[in-house]
């Protein structure tokens, strides 16, 4: 019996409000309901309820952000009560690993053939949908995708970690099996298979979360190792520098337009590079890319402007050395060569 959990952004406050009150009987009465029939079995489902409520308040002001986070943590929840028949807090790392495969390959029962709405409204009642559910049968689940999935539980993981409802956060150890580099030709020459490319890739998503700093550092790093674009046009030179007027969506593409005094030149992101920006976009709270206007590519927490290209090396190589130093698995050295011909 699936239900939906999480009411819309606008609404999640009162619904919070509900929960606390005694009042979700009346407001939600399925809901309830089926909280109800969950507790039966799963002792302390309603303070677990009530701590993904919590944590969801907290998420970006941002719609977009905020409808990814409840979208990923709705369904995880979902999946633990009803098809693990556990809490989020008892997860282990292999039930982590079950749950990816999962959301890969849902069951039909899972999928709704289109939209629907999560809760119809009567009155001052809302009822749950019915044909609501979880997955979209038209939706594929691309590498992105998975690794969106991984930065949002990570994020909500490490929050249960912080309030001492778990010990520990699967979601690194999860990362690091089978993780293996492969060395050719020394030390100068690193090649990276492809399939462990993504997975560390996933891990710079998952280690740069949702801080402004990290996603604005493995952006700029991005740009520079993936889509190849020289430090000389990401640079700020007599007070000219990047802005968000810069950047440009055709189609499915971004492009970087770099405009001077002595040539113009158009650099196409690649897929990591875009997928970077929307984070970093979502995270500094910018809808889209007109509402931008002329605000930094680059922000600062101090002062205003560009950066200089010592500048922009230091925040590449702070990315690069906090992550390797909390992963333990690689050095610089992989991440140098990271978008090098793979095999």
């Amino acid at each position: 019996m699936l239900s939906p959990l999480i009411q819309n952004q606008p609404l999640i406050r009162y619904q919070y409000s509900d929960m606390l009150d005694g009042r979700l009987e009346f407001t939600h009465p399925d809901l309830h309901a089926y909280l109800v029939h969950m507790r039966s079995y799963l002792k302390n489902v309603e303070r677990e309820y009530e701590t993904l409520l919590t944590f969801l308040m907290g998420v970006s002001k941002n719609v977009n952000s905020f409808n990814r986070y409840r979208n990923e943590l709705e369904r995880f929840h979902l999946w633990a009560w009803e098809y693990k028949k556990t809490l989020v807090k008892n997860l282990e790392v292999d039930d982590l690993a079950d749950y990816f495969d999962f959301i890969f390959d849902p069951p039909q029962s899972w999928k709704q053939a289109k939209q629907e709405k999560r809760f119809i409204q009567t009155g001052r009642t809302y009822n749950s949908n019915s044909l609501w559910r979880p997955f979209s049968s038209n939706r594929k689940f691309s590498k992105q995708t998975h690794s969106s999935s991984y930065t949002i539980l990570n994020a909500f993981l490490n929050e249960l970690l912080n309030s001492k409802i778990i010990s520990v956060n699967p979601i690194p150890e999860l990362r690091k099996r089978d993780l293996k580099i492969k060395g050719v030709g020394g030390l100068k020459t690193l090649t990276v298979d492809i399939n462990v490319k993504e997975k560390i890739i996933e891990q710079l998503f998952i280690f740069s979360g949702t801080d402004v700093k990290k996603l604005r550092n493995l952006f700029i790093y991005f740009l520079i190792f993936e889509s190849k674009i020289p430090l000389e046009v990401l640079r700020s030179e007599d007070d000219i520098f990047l802005t968000w007027q810069n950047i440009t969506l055709r189609g499915d593409t971004h492009y970087l337009e770099f405009i001077n005094s002595t040539r113009s030149e158009c650099f196409a992101l690649s897929k990591y590079t875009s997928h970077c920006l929307n984070l970093y976009k979502e995270q500094l709270g910018l809808v889209n890319l007109d509402s931008a206007n002329y605000q930094p590519l680059f922000h600062k927490t101090r002062g205003t402007g560009g950066y200089e290209v010592r500048q922009l090396r230091r925040l590449v190589k702070s990315i690069k050395e906090e992550f390797c130093n909390e992963s333990s698995e690689w050095t610089v050295l992989t991440l140098d060569n990271l978008f090098s011909t793979s095999k």
